[in-house]
């Protein structure tokens, strides 16, 4: 959770919260419900507050409520989904909740983590809090083939097969005596 106060002269004391569940994913096409608490802990009421979150459209797709999502110039070279909220007023003390819903369409070839940005909070177009960003854990799903895991050697299959090869190579030139006999 992060206290943005004096980032103006507003003296808007707000404390922004943002959480997704689930916090793993496995699968392609999972749903990620995003949560965004904001809480006023200043004296007086602010007014006119918007929360804004932006994602890369190859990794997440907007779900709902679809009409706070939108895409600006696809002309840009680093491509951004936006999700905009209103939130409208909030009085001293008081805590609002929101939340939307977005959709994991990336690759799962390899487990990493993705850092989904802080959601930024705004009062007639200056910023005037941020949340923390929050990660989600991508492990791609294990295969089963059906076949049985290679076994490991162990200490008692290595010393049997150089027992094998010693009787095999020291005792071949006494058998091949042993026939001429």
């Amino acid at each position: 959770m992060y206290r943005v106060a004096k980032w103006t002269s507003l003296g808007i004391d707000l404390d922004v919260t943002k959480s997704v569940s689930p916090q793993a994913i496995t699968e392609r096409n999972r749903d990620l419900k995003i949560e965004i608490t904001v809480q006023n802990r200043g004296e007086m009421g602010v007014d006119n507050l918007t929360l804004s979150d932006d994602f890369v459209p190859s990794h997440f797709e907007a779900i709902e409520p679809r009409s706070e999502f939108y895409t600006p110039d696809s002309n840009r070279s680093d491509p951004r989904v936006i999700w905009r909220k209103d939130l409208g007023d909030i009085k001293a003390g008081e805590r609002k909740r929101v939340s939307y819903t977005i959709r994991y369409i990336g690759s799962l070839s390899q487990p990493y983590d993705i850092k989904l940005t802080p959601t930024a909070v705004f009062q007639k177009g200056t910023l005037v809090g941020i949340s923390n960003a929050v990660r989600v854990s991508l492990a791609a799903p294990t295969a089963t083939t059906g076949q049985e895991p290679p076994q490991k050697s162990t200490p008692f299959n290595v010393e049997v097969v150089v027992l094998a090869i010693t009787v095999v190579v020291v005792g071949y030139p006494f058998m091949r005596n042993r026939k001429r006999l």
